[in-house]
């Protein structure tokens, strides 16, 4: 495990568990395409669940305006984007050693929002095809229009766990 992990996301518990390294990281996040988006609403916390799609060191996700995660986009609050796999469920004699084995990544950064009409398709191709392989080319094809029903935003400079 390196040193330089940020303490906001460093593994404290049984940390010979956790994997710092990208090639661990873009696989949890490439085996996925859930995720569960977290911030901070003028009412409480909040969390949402939405797509996603991983291009290089971009996250790529989306949802309706009206949902208040895409209001706080392009500002100084940070969100928590978490994808989890669970690979199984460990049980015991004893319940209080059952457990859970899995992998999940968790992103923290700020939100920005995609507004070039080139990126913005190329967000929704990198989210269909992760979800819907091979879909894209039976799909008519999208107008600009089309893109005022819905925002995507993408997360980048992210501290990774």
């Amino acid at each position: 495990m390196s040193e330089s992990v940020d303490p906001l996301v460093k593994i404290t518990r049984i940390p010979e568990r956790g994997s710092y390294d990208s090639e661990s990281i873009d696989s949890t996040f490439d085996d996925g395409y859930l995720c569960n988006v977290a911030y901070e609403s003028d009412n409480g916390p909040v969390v949402l669940t939405t797509l996603y799609g991983r291009h290089e060191n971009f996250i790529y996700f989306h949802g309706s305006p009206a949902a208040g995660m895409f209001r706080r986009a392009n500002s100084d609050v940070n969100i928590s984007l978490a994808v989890t796999h669970v690979h199984g469920f460990v049980l015991a004699r004893s319940l209080f050693h059952h457990s859970m084995n899995y992998r999940s990544v968790v992103a923290i950064g700020k939100a920005e929002k995609v507004t070039d009409p080139e990126e913005v398709m190329h967000g929704l191709e990198v989210i269909t095809e992760k979800c819907f392989p091979g879909r894209l080319s039976k799909l008519a094809s999208l107008t600009t229009s089309s893109f005022d029903k819905r925002q995507y935003f993408d997360l980048n400079s992210l501290r990774l766990q």
